[in-house]
């Protein structure tokens, strides 16, 4: 069965096996992956059962527009071809494991087969976007137990055509488990090479036994492999975690803390990692705890993992056991799970759910500042963000709840503000996957313009005019004071801080008139002017 989601419409449909499978619910068709391209077109893999025997198929799906057929099939599912080797016993077993297509021309499935020699082989093959081109059998690292007999786990692709085959095979001499990467470029694999695993990995038996593994890669020479192994803790060793980092040609392996506390939390099992960016990855996972199993996610960023947060319960319930299964980030910010959970009557639920990873800072620095008698402009810098970026910016004048600019810049006017009156605005950031980040907010007090200023005079002095005056007590505050000084047919512009209360003008002709006015002004406009006349003296 698939499973589509069409905005809050959840849509399944039954995948039906080829003309040869048997027509039986005990022997079921099973999808074991699904892999889309541009959101329209995927690829299942699974096996079904045809004559007591498992074998593997593949069929491609185009997703449907109308809610009433989710899924048309392109064609009738298909078998996989298997290698030349493979066992035709009736007791023979093939299956598909996984799948990664990173266009329409380009698949690559990996599964395994019995061969005739009566032992396991894995196995690939690659789409070019007319067929599949033929199925190779995947070599093991030199000291594998059997050079054949290795379990793929997962697909992972930093472009077009090159990707990593991860999984885990089992060491000569010590039946120690392992993981391992087996590099594809063009179709065409390379030397598979060992990953190592924490310092604390049991190494008795095959007690080491790896398991989860999910992964992700950004280059040939960078990637990411989380999984599960058995540590050498004593008396009892227990699950933990792990988290392989590939940087250049080397791997280093560390301990993944799942749980709010990694020292009491056992049985951890990783179950997804999904990755918006080289810095920024969430894992899912779930690990025992006094109330059940748990559930949690945990981001990884920069290098480190932050405190994890703990899945709640369904709907209020007493939940005994969460699973998280299955995890797809695709923005930033957001990630979709899946899995299911069980209370306490032993009923289980199906769940799936948004995981909004923590939203970095909204816009700083923001200021408002007013331009006119009825105008205001609001800046700010944008935020610090990876991966979505910042599609438009939202100010709401939040005194009286008013919408003032929608915009992709850094600045807003508000043209409709009233001098005595205070305002608040707050600025909100969108990024391109829709998410809103926190917002910021910024007080600004509107003044009206300054009265006219009281008490001026003019007093002669030689060859200049000392004028004097005293601030209004009404009006805005003043911001400068303008001065016009003319005498005959000169004239001069001054402008006196608004804190002054005279100033004095020199260099002028004695026993000629001076005309002197004064106005007080600010942002908002200027005062009423006010003229007085001297006549300097010799």
């Amino acid at each position: 069965m698939v499973v589509t989601v069409n905005g809050s419409v959840l849509t399944s449909q039954r995948i039906e096996g080829p003309l040869d499978a048997t027509n039986s619910t005990a022997t079921p068709v099973t999808a074991s992956d699904i892999s889309c391209v541009a959101g329209i077109t995927c690829w299942v893999v699974g096996s079904y059962t045809t004559g007591g025997r498992l074998r593997p198929f593949v069929t491609t799906l185009t997703i449907s527009t109308t809610a009433a057929i989710a899924w048309i099939p392109n064609a009738l599912v298909t078998n996989v071809p298997l290698p030349n080797n493979f066992s035709t016993s009736s007791s023979s077993h093939s299956d598909v494991v996984t799948v990664k297509c990173t266009s329409p021309t380009f698949c690559l499935l990996v599964g395994q087969y019995d061969t005739a020699s009566s032992s396991v082989a894995t196995f690939d093959d690659v789409w070019n976007g007319t067929s599949w081109i033929g199925p190779e059998v995947l070599p093991a690292p030199s000291n594998a137990l059997d050079p054949g007999l290795w379990v793929p786990s997962s697909i992972s692709c930093w472009d077009a055509t090159d990707c990593n085959i991860f999984g885990e095979y089992r060491v000569t001499g010590s039946n120690l488990e392992v993981p391992m990467a087996l590099p594809v470029a063009n179709g065409v694999p390379a030397t598979p090479v060992a990953v190592p695993l924490p310092s604390d990995a049991s190494t008795t038996g095959n007690a080491s036994s790896i398991r989860h593994l999910s992964s992700t890669c950004f280059s040939a020479t960078s990637c990411l492999l989380t999984g599960s192994y058995i540590n050498n803790h004593t008396p009892l060793p227990y699950t933990k975690s792990f988290l392989d980092a590939l940087s250049g040609s080397t791997w280093n392996s560390t301990s993944v803390p799942l749980g709010p506390n990694s020292t009491s939390a056992v049985n951890q099992t990783p179950s997804s990692l999904s990755c918006v960016s080289a810095t920024l990855c969430v894992l899912a996972g779930n690990y025992a705890s006094s109330n059940g199993n748990t559930s949690g996610f945990w981001t990884y960023g920069n290098g480190a993992w932050n405190t994890p947060d703990v899945l709640p319960g369904l709907d209020g319930q007493i939940t005994l056991n969460m699973y998280v299964n299955t995890l797809s980030c695709v923005s930033s910010y957001v990630c979709t799970y899946s899995g299911y959970v069980s209370n306490q009557s032993g009923a289980q639920a199906a769940v799936v759910g948004q995981y909004d990873i923590a939203l970095p800072a909204g816009v700083t620095q923001v200021t408002a500042t007013q331009t006119s008698a009825h105008s205001a402009t609001v800046s700010w810098t944008p935020p610090t963000i990876t991966g979505a970026g910042i599609s438009t910016y939202v100010v709401v004048r939040t005194s009286d709840g008013t919408q003032i600019c929608v915009t992709s810049s850094t600045s807003c006017v508000d043209n409709a503000v009233t001098g005595g009156k205070s305002y608040t605005y707050k600025v909100r950031s969108i990024s391109n996957d829709g998410q809103v980040l926190s917002g910021t907010s910024v007080v600004l007090n509107v003044v009206n313009a300054p009265a006219t200023p009281l008490h001026v005079s003019a007093t002669s002095g030689i060859k200049s005019v000392t004028l004097k005056w005293t601030a209004a007590t009404t009006g805005g505050p003043v911001s400068s004071y303008v001065v016009v000084v003319k005498q005959g047919k000169s004239t001069k512009t001054y402008h006196e801080a608004g804190s002054a209360k005279s100033a004095t003008f020199g260099a002028l002709t004695a026993k000629v008139a001076v005309h002197i006015t004064l106005a007080a002004t600010n942002v908002a406009g200027t005062s009423s002017v006010v003229a007085v006349t001297a006549v300097p003296k010799a």
